[in-house]
């Protein structure tokens, strides 16, 4: 599975997290839990970007960071 296809995984649980199935009570810490999930996949659709653009390296793990800004 690639950084694409994981990101969409992860839009996929936000998508559910928020809605009235996966979260009937609208309770605000599985809202939270949505939100790190858009960040997961926004970090994981800018690494498979990255990748495109310019390859990598598995030795170096160039894109091994978490932090968005760096990524950017």
């Amino acid at each position: 599975m690639n950084y694409h296809d994981r990101s969409q995984a992860d839009i996929k649980v936000a998508k559910y997290l928020i809605s009235a199935q996966g979260n009937p009570s609208n309770d605000e810490g599985i809202r939270d839990i949505a939100a790190y999930h858009v960040q997961q996949a926004i970090e994981k659709e800018l690494k498979h970007l990255l990748h495109d653009l310019n390859g990598v390296d598995d030795t170096t793990r160039r894109f091994k960071t978490h932090i968005i800004e760096e990524l950017i």
